[in-house]
């Protein structure tokens, strides 16, 4: 009787010439050894292996987990064939519902059993078990299955087809998963392929360079043009253009023609075919390059915002934010730009949003300061127009009153440089000439260590010409 190691080397010395699977199946004697013997996985020369009269060889997952080299051999005659077999692996990865199972799927197969489409859905599956879809960080078991498909894809970046790119980009730019290598070594590849690429997996790919910090010109550059042809063919749906204006914004890349395209695209949707959601944000992304236009604001608030309890607190103060930006842009008061039950309840919202990022210690600091310089002090006031919420109203014994906005950290970004909402609330209340505008930026203000030092700081401001009024003298009604 032929040993099961003596039978593992006939089967290493037959695949070897590339003998196709259903030649070497055929073999009686392979036959009998693989009906009377379970083998978990690929065997080495040495394994022990156990017997079982329930295994069955008809399992093609299982017949390619242990004949793995054989298999792949034989397939590369067999497409269809191949197909199936990868298709099937695919439905068992999702099919796994806890991590320490799908990890040890991995790591035992994912050398030689996987092909690039089953390390997509592995990774998608860990993502959705262990990682973002779960709430939490990839760590333990599911980390090291997500680094050894990482070598998978860093090894084979060429198998990746269009929509496992944007799969496997949209994990490892995830907290816990994220790999500067990956995205460093699938840049080429996506612009290579970005013909390819259906609006979803463009919305993706783009959005996951643009929450990496990658800012890879070159994938926001190719990636421009089969966006705007897909506007004829298949056109974005409400998720695909929220991200991929906000992968636009996000980065500050500069692309008014896509935006246009986009526009048109958004103004198409018919109610429902837009949530509330992803039309506010592609509203701020747009709004925040400055290319959302007035009309196109006051279209899609009308079919897709007209119910204010859709729509979360957070949501309402982006909303006014874009209303807000768009008014000072094309000159024209708000209250045009929103329905009348929706422009008061965002208002509301952006309103508390903007008090709740004051400084506490700050504005006691500034107010302090003021008092001591004998000059009248009004907290938690807006300005005299109603509109917009300011931190202190300053009124000297002469001259013209002072709205004051203490800049604390929440106003500006790692580089001192002011924040979009930050500019926008400034440019609001310069718009009222009743009130000139006082900015305390919190590191210039705390860098001052004496009184005096902070008494001769705010003096200088008080005392500058109003700088109310706007270059071009036209005030919008807000």
């Amino acid at each position: 009787m032929t040993s099961p190691n003596r039978l593992l080397d006939l089967t290493r010395a037959v695949f070897s010439r590339r003998t196709t699977f259903n030649v070497f199946y055929s073999n009686p004697r392979v036959s009998r050894f693989i009906s009377s013997y379970s083998v978990p996985a690929l065997p080495t020369v040495g394994r022990q292996l156990t017997p079982s009269s329930k295994y069955r060889p008809s399992s093609s997952i299982e017949l390619q987990s242990i004949f793995a080299r054989g298999f792949t051999a034989s397939v590369n005659d067999a497409p269809a064939r191949r197909r199936d077999v990868y298709k099937q692996l695919d439905n068992t990865i999702l099919s796994i519902g806890e991590v320490p199972v799908l990890a040890d799927l991995i790591k035992k197969n994912y050398k030689r059993n996987f092909d690039a489409g089953n390390v997509a859905v592995a990774l998608m599956q860990l993502h959705k078990l262990g990682g973002e879809g779960a709430g939490q960080i990839l760590s333990g078991d599911a980390l090291k299955a997500a680094h050894r498909l990482q070598r998978f894809v860093m090894d084979r970046p060429r198998e990746l087809s269009t929509s496992h790119l944007a799969d496997v980009l949209w994990v490892f730019t995830s907290p816990g998963t994220f790999s500067f290598q990956v995205l460093d070594k699938l840049e080429d590849h996506v612009m290579l392929k970005a013909k390819q690429f259906g609006p979803e997996d463009i919305s993706r790919v783009l959005w996951a360079y643009a929450r990496s910090g990658h800012r890879s010109p070159g994938v926001f550059t190719d990636l421009m043009v089969p966006a705007m042809e897909l506007e004829a063919k298949t056109p974005f749906s409400g998720p695909d253009l929220a991200r991929t204006a906000q992968a636009y914004a996000e980065c500050g890349y500069r692309a008014r023609v896509l935006f246009l395209s986009l526009d048109r695209t958004a103004l198409k949707l018919a109610p429902g075919e837009m949530d509330p959601a992803h039309c506010v944000a592609f509203l701020k992304a747009s709004a925040s390059l400055a290319y959302l236009e007035a009309d196109t604001l006051q279209a899609l608030a009308k079919t897709h915002l007209a119910d204010p309890s859709a729509i979360t607190a957070s949501q309402h103060a982006d909303l006014f934010l874009a209303t807000l930006q768009t008014s000072l842009k094309r000159q024209v008061p708000t209250t045009s730009l929103l329905p009348p039950n929706v422009h008061s309840t965002a208002h509301q919202h952006w309103a508390t949003s903007v008090a709740a990022r004051s400084e506490p210690g700050l504005l006691a600091d500034v107010q302090a300061t003021l008092a001591a310089m004998g000059v009248s002090v009004e907290v938690g006031k807006t300005t005299p127009n109603g509109v917009v919420p300011v931190d202190i109203v300053a009124t000297p014994a002469s001259g013209t009153p002072a709205a004051v906005v203490a800049d604390g950290p929440a106003h500006f970004d790692e580089r001192n440089k002011r924040l979009p909402w930050s500019e926008a609330r400034n440019a609001a209340v310069r718009e009222d000439k009743s009130v000139r505008l006082l900015t305390v930026p919190h590191f210039e203000f705390t860098a001052l260590e004496t009184d005096a030092a902070r008494q001769g700081y705010l003096k200088r401001k008080l005392e500058r010409p109003v700088c109310g009024i706007t270059g071009k003298g036209v005030r919008a009604a807000l």
